[in-house]
């Protein structure tokens, strides 16, 4: 199926879709993640719903069952929100610059975070609570991946 993604003229930082391919969320400058149902995507009015509070988004990523959804802000912080709901869980604020990328571990357990502060933070996704900092890059973080087992995390920064 080929379709346009939907936009609401802002500029766009993101587009994923949940593992089930279920949901897609978007988002950016708009100050918002709309959380889109794939499924309607192709009505009048897609149904859909925004989970953010007017903030700038820059990545986002779905947990690897797609019930939640971590943003990532231009204040240095990262939100846990409920998919399907928009019910902000857990709020980590470990960075000191924008945060470009953010990545769910495959047990849905962890997250990573790279900034423009060069770190690569680690946190448990239930309590937000810290479980690795990684200060080896003298650059923007702007990629970050858990390998599929979970067995390495790789980064990369400018």
């Amino acid at each position: 199926m080929l379709q346009s993604a939907p936009n609401n003229n802002a500029a766009m930082t993101f587009m994923v879709f949940s593992p089930d391919g279920s949901k897609m969320a978007t988002g950016g400058i708009e100050k918002n993640c709309v959380v889109w149902d794939v499924a309607s995507l192709r009505t009048p009015t897609p149904r859909a719903h925004t989970i953010g509070d007017g903030r700038n988004v820059y990545a986002a990523a779905f947990s690897p069952f797609g019930d939640r959804i971590v943003t990532s802000f231009d204040d240095g912080s990262c939100t846990v929100w409920n998919a399907d709901t928009g019910e902000a869980l857990v709020i980590v604020q470990e960075h000191t610059g924008p945060v470009w990328a953010v990545a769910f571990s495959q047990d849905g357990k962890r997250i990573a975070s790279g900034s423009d502060d060069g770190t690569v933070k680690v946190v448990d996704s239930y309590t937000g609570d810290t479980v690795l900092e990684l200060n080896e890059h003298n650059g923007t973080v702007n990629a970050v991946a858990f390998s599929p087992e979970g067995r390495f995390l790789a980064s990369a920064a400018t």
